[in-house]
């Protein structure tokens, strides 16, 4: 039994190094990559630690121990890097250094002598997993709708469906047996693992053959009517049809409207237009808009005028208005009305 779980624990090291080999010679940003690195590290000494518990220098193993606790951190800021077009709010990255910190005392083995302060940090530690590998899934299955990369689309799902098998599994089988897995459900597990993993790197492969995570900023296109009749009916109706004023606009709706399928439409305004994201270029019509109304109605407070052109949220608004003009709504008004 013994000899099938080390088999089965250096395939799948195999399958981690294969893929983040690749990510780190690839032409992603740095940024990117080292935070892929850093998850790819952790994921190995998550594999490799107990062969190497007879082997190693207790230093070497406290240093693997931090980098398997620290999976799920650097997994929710790769996952935000892939899958999302803004850099993390400020929440994402505090909750990530203060797991950092409780791992990082669990792996010292900080007051070993109180076994009630040990156990409830262990405790907190797989709880923490637990929640950040939630909010990772959240964070790419929420952003389907408003995707206009058919790959990072796959992508999506192949990365959910990944995630969803092994990082809950896993974190539930360790809090359920304490740490002492049995043999039979360890062998389970490591064939499980290495077989998702082997089928993941082939379906990236064929996905993204170049190993291009989609993570590169691209700056939008004017938007004018192109040779593609779909991009002109597109843009008319944007501009005639005041449609960006609808608070549940998706790409679906809106090629209901034009009479073509989702994935044509998507394709379209990210190839003629570059956009990568729906919001955004629904946005750019929003905030254009709310310039207009901010200027030629000095006394309809910002709120209303936020809602009226489609934005759920003040919040929102004024981020993506602070985007556009690199000021608040308050202060584009103060500054082109400066007699009101």
């Amino acid at each position: 039994m013994q000899e099938s779980i080390i088999a089965f624990r250096l395939l799948a090291a195999s399958q981690v190094v294969l893929w983040f080999t690749g990510l780190s010679l690839s032409a992603n940003p740095p940024r990117t990559r080292a935070i892929g690195v850093a998850l790819g590290l952790g994921i190995l000494s998550y594999l490799l630690i107990p062969l190497l518990v007879d082997r190693a220098n207790p230093i070497v193993l406290q240093f693997a121990a931090f980098n398997a606790d620290a999976i799920p951190a650097f997994l929710l800021l790769f996952c935000w890097e892939l899958f999302e077009d803004e850099r993390p709010p400020r929440s994402i990255y505090v909750g990530a250094v203060g797991y950092l910190i409780v791992a990082s005392l669990l792996s010292l083995r900080w007051d070993p002598g109180n076994a009630p302060v040990t156990t409830a940090l262990s405790v907190a530690v797989q709880l923490a997993k637990l929640a950040f590998a939630a909010i990772a899934i959240a964070i790419i299955w929420r952003g389907r709708k408003y995707d206009l990369l058919e790959a990072r689309l796959k992508l999506r799902r192949l990365v959910v469906a990944s995630l969803s098998i092994l990082v809950i599994a896993v974190i539930l089988v360790e809090l359920i047996t304490g740490w002492e897995v049995p043999e039979p459900v360890e062998a389970l597990g490591m064939t499980i693992i290495f077989l998702v993993a082997l089928a993941t790197n082939l379906s990236f492969w064929r996905i993204n053959p170049r190993f291009a995570l989609l993570t590169c900023t691209a700056t939008p296109k004017p938007a004018k009517a192109a040779a593609d009749p779909l991009i002109g009916s597109l843009l008319g109706m944007m501009e005639d049809g005041q449609v960006h004023t609808e608070h549940d606009l998706r790409v679906a709706s809106l090629a209901a409207r034009l009479r073509v399928p989702e994935y044509k439409l998507r394709r379209a305004i990210n190839s003629h237009l570059g956009y990568r994201n729906f919001n955004h270029f629904i946005n750019r019509y929003r905030i254009e808009d709310a310039a207009r109304r901010l200027v030629e109605q000095p006394s309809t407070p910002v709120l209303t005028i936020a809602l009226d052109v489609g934005f759920r949220s003040l919040s929102s608004f004024n981020a993506a208005f602070r985007a556009s003009f690199d000021m608040s709504p308050t202060e584009y008004r103060a500054r082109a009305t400066p007699n009101t």
